[in-house]
């Protein structure tokens, strides 16, 4: 079968996709790639992919840009000839499945995350409502990464054909292998992972490092990832002059600095799909601090694999990491064995992969 992928990110496609496109590709599938190329997509070339670069404006709101963006999709439909497409994030979903109806392809989009314009309350949430109960009444099947999301639809009138909640992306066992908890003698590493963003937690962080760190120097507070928010890129520059954290910027590998650390901490109210951050350092065999934010609570079992928080609490996210330093090592320890334990028994992407391929193949039959 011919398999089309439509997302807003080469780069997701590599870090999220890739084990399904080359199970689909060790199957004899052909692969079409759809996407704008942030970076280079000659991997993906290499591999035996078809490679169609498209513009497309995460966060345009530009009209005559998007009818575009819908012309682009259906010369590449038409191109490409898929027995089945398959889309990822907001704005491939909602296109992806208008052109898909017209041209009788089917459809499966994927909700990874309902991002803060869509959630938040304004007109940009009352656009995008009216965008999807258009449009995504058309798609085939709907996976959504956690309930939230899929309550979101439900709660605001957008109907669906077919719907069923799905582990997020997975993780890759074989990459984010296990790894023995260090030493906490000398020092205890927190570490905070995504992009310096208000919404992901980074100012409660900070926060939290300043405070705690004036209390117990042996703490260290690493942080990796890009800046994307002026006020607390400055925020992050002035810390690490003062030692208060150690900046480690983007990092295209972020397994050494989950290797070193006690325990990831992820105070984010951002609307996540599943967090990919909080499952790749437990896979890893590492603890971890989060919120009750859906996408996140499904991942840390409290007071087991590690500790939830209320979102927005800088107290509790405080007195969390304090409970986590008191814990005796053996217990640190176990909290980052039973996260691996949960990841790999649930979290497992061959399971995603699994999923993805079998209603592939379901929809072309039907079709």
């Amino acid at each position: 079968m011919n398999v089309l992928f439509l997302s807003n990110s080469i780069g997701g496609l590599k870090s999220f996709r890739m084990e399904l496109i080359e199970e689909l590709l060790k199957l004899g599938n052909n692969v079409g790639i759809c996407s704008p190329c942030e970076i280079s997509a000659d991997f993906f070339s290499k591999m035996g992919c078809k490679v169609y670069p498209i513009k497309l404006s995460r966060h345009g709101k530009n009209p005559f840009k998007e009818l575009s963006l819908l012309k682009a999709y259906k010369d590449v439909i038409k191109k490409f000839c898929p027995d089945v497409v398959s889309a990822y994030t907001i704005k491939p979903n909602i296109y992806g499945s208008i052109i898909c109806h017209k041209l009788k392809i089917p459809i499966i989009c994927s909700v990874t995350g309902l991002g803060t314009a869509v959630e938040n309350r304004g007109i940009m949430q009352i656009v995008s409502v009216a965008m999807m109960k258009y449009s995504m009444k058309l798609a085939n099947h709907v996976y959504f990464q956690n309930l939230e999301s899929q309550q979101f639809f439900k709660r605001h009138g957008i109907k669906l054909k077919a719907q069923s909640l799905v582990a997020g992306s997975g993780v890759n066992l074989e990459k984010f292998v296990f790894k023995e908890y260090p030493s906490t003698d000398k020092h205890i590493n927190f570490l905070y992972t995504g992009r310096i963003l208000e919404a992901k937690g980074i100012g409660l962080y900070l926060n939290a490092a300043k405070k705690l760190k004036a209390e117990n120097p042996n703490l260290n507070f690493h942080i990796v990832g890009i800046k994307d928010d002026e006020k607390y890129s400055k925020m992050v520059d002035e810390f690490a002059e003062k030692g208060i954290i150690i900046f480690h910027g983007y990092q295209k590998d972020p397994r050494k600095f989950i290797e070193l650390s006690h325990c990831q901490i992820h105070p984010t109210y951002y609307p996540e799909g599943m967090s990919n951050v909080l499952l790749e350092s437990a896979a890893m065999g590492r603890p971890a601090i989060t919120t009750d934010k859906s996408g996140c609570k499904e991942i840390v079992d409290d007071r087991i694999t590690g500790y939830i928080i209320k979102q927005r609490d800088e107290n509790a996210l405080i007195e969390a990491i304090r409970k986590f330093i008191s814990l005796p090592f053996n217990q640190k320890r176990d909290f980052g064995l039973n996260a691996h334990n949960k990841v790999a028994k649930y979290f497992d992407r061959k399971i995603v992969v699994d999923e993805y391929i079998k209603k592939m193949e379901l929809l072309t039959k039907s079709n």
